[in-house]
């Protein structure tokens, strides 16, 4: 009776904490430790009510969309605990891309974008985005665990070379721009062995080649600039068409 006492006084203190810290991944112990209760008193808690991590399910497109994200314009972050976040910002001109993006992504993203604006105090321009960050998850670590090594974005090639036209459109439309009559993709963020890695999955996935010019950018010249861009034209959103 006592330990049936105990259990419905901290369930009534904490049950919608524990529940979700659960949901975001966290162990009994963790929680335990978070809230200054004891750990078997949270495990029969989560036991009791059926508290379970989220289980998220991912589409192809899905994965295409995050990993192009990835590797583009998005972070992979923890505030300190022991699951990690998507972070994606885009300028408020690039709000259609942004939300062609996240209609895909929500279901695991679990958040709302929100929009703000700032004031540069050096320039006096004012800026504006419109951003979201995911709720911390296990699937965010595992592709931190694949994407980053000692904090810095990595391509590792296993990890990219399934992945489809819309992954290659995704990266682009971040990170690309066109040059002449051939385009770039910037590479500033990686090594050159996962530069490397990135350039033998185009090759291999979709027959283009690419060569690797200053400033560690991909450029995809003319003879293989029609193919490239009938590649990815079909997931252009009217605010980065300029970019084809």
């Amino acid at each position: 009776c006592a330990r049936r006492g105990i259990m419905s006084r901290i369930f009534n203190l904490y049950g919608e904490q524990i529940k979700e810290l659960r949901e975001k991944g966290y162990s009994a112990r963790k929680i335990a430790m978070m809230l200054g209760v004891g750990e078997t008193t949270v495990s029969e808690i989560i036991r009791k009510h059926g508290f379970q991590k989220a289980v998220i399910k991912m589409t192809e497109e899905q994965k295409d969309v995050l990993i192009g994200t990835i590797i583009g314009d998005g972070c992979l972050f923890t505030g300190g605990g022991i699951n990690y976040r998507l972070n994606l910002a885009h300028s408020n001109k690039q709000k259609d891309y942004f939300m062609f993006k996240f209609e895909i992504l929500k279901d695991i993203v679990r958040s709302k974008p929100r929009e703000r604006e700032w004031v540069d105090k050096r320039t006096g321009k004012t800026y504006r985005e419109i951003r979201f960050q995911s709720k911390t998850h296990p699937i965010f670590t595992k592709f931190y665990n694949s994407f980053y090594k000692n904090g810095k974005k990595i391509i590792n090639y296993e990890q990219i070379k399934d992945r489809g036209e819309l992954c290659l459109a995704i990266k682009f439309f971040d990170d690309g721009s066109k040059h002449d009559n051939g385009y770039y993709i910037a590479m500033d963020d990686f090594d050159k062995e996962s530069i490397t890695n990135f350039q033998k999955w185009i090759i291999e996935k979709f027959n283009i080649t690419t060569n690797l010019h200053k400033g560690n950018r991909l450029y995809i010249p003319v003879s293989q600039a029609s193919r490239f861009k009938s590649i990815v034209e079909k997931y252009a959103t009217d605010d980065v068409a300029h970019k084809l």
